[in-house]
């Protein structure tokens, strides 16, 4: 009997260790990370404002970069998607809009107009809550990395033919500068979920890329999504208004 009951102990912790192997590897039995997925997305695409923080930490043909931004967004504003940003870069704070697809910064002193790069998928490159959302629908196979009592943590890549087409837009609206945009050889992105809300709050986002004439680049970059849904005016100050317009890419100067 002894000799019995040690058995079924050995295969019981046999049992324990094989589960607690499946469930590191799947994060947690019985949930679907793409389902999380998709449920945020849904949630998040009827948001209509948010505040955002986010930290980026980057080497650009061997030359160390950070930057640190605040963002405030207004997603579903009467000309579209309205943006506050404002960054700091080597102690240099830059300010910078977007409203009715007309972006606006205020760099050394001055202010510049220009147009903001669309595409299939929306503008581009904004470093909003509209970013998540599209990284969100094109996520290749995502995983449940953690799990706390108020959140899942999911990693994936975004697909490569997303990315591909995103970049061949931005490069046909760039002209002669899209010597500036690299190829993207790898991405991973980190998004925290909250379990009650479905919002996400928290994404970190690696990635390398080549071919720029900047050079080769690594970057993790990491926002914090401060809140939804609070009020939020997006003015764009006057004298950004009369800025001089930078000309089209691909234009002479």
């Amino acid at each position: 009997m002894d000799r019995l009951w040690k058995k079924y102990l050995a295969i019981a912790a046999s049992l324990f260790a094989v589960l607690a192997i499946i469930s590191a590897v799947t994060g947690c039995q019985g949930v679907n990370a793409k389902e999380i997925l998709d449920s945020s997305q849904k949630t998040m695409a009827a948001m209509t404002t948010a505040k955002l923080h986010l930290d980026t930490n980057a080497t650009v043909g061997g030359s160390p970069m950070q930057s640190s931004s605040d963002i405030e967004e207004v997603m579903n504003g009467p000309e579209g998607v309205e943006l506050k940003m404002t960054t700091e870069v080597g102690g240099q704070v830059t300010e910078a809009y977007i409203v009715g697809g007309t972006s606006y910064m205020k760099v050394a002193g001055r202010w510049l107009k220009s147009s903001v790069p669309t595409s299939n998928g929306g503008q581009v490159g904004l470093g909003s809550v509209k970013d998540v959302e599209s990284a969100m629908s094109n996520a290749e196979n995502p995983r449940i990395v953690t799990e706390d009592p108020e959140s899942y943590t999911i990693a994936f890549v975004m697909r490569r033919d997303f990315i591909e087409n995103r970049l061949n837009e931005l490069k046909a609206q760039q002209g002669n500068l899209a010597g500036a945009i690299p190829e993207i050889t790898s991405n991973e992105i980190t998004m925290k979920v909250n379990k009650k809300t479905k919002n996400v709050t928290e994404v970190t986002t690696k990635m390398t890329t080549h071919g720029s004439q900047y050079g080769d680049a690594n970057m993790e970059s990491r926002m914090t999504i401060l809140g939804y849904n609070m009020p939020i005016s997006i003015e764009v100050p006057p004298e950004a208004l009369n800025a001089p317009t930078l000309p089209a890419p691909g234009s002479s100067l």
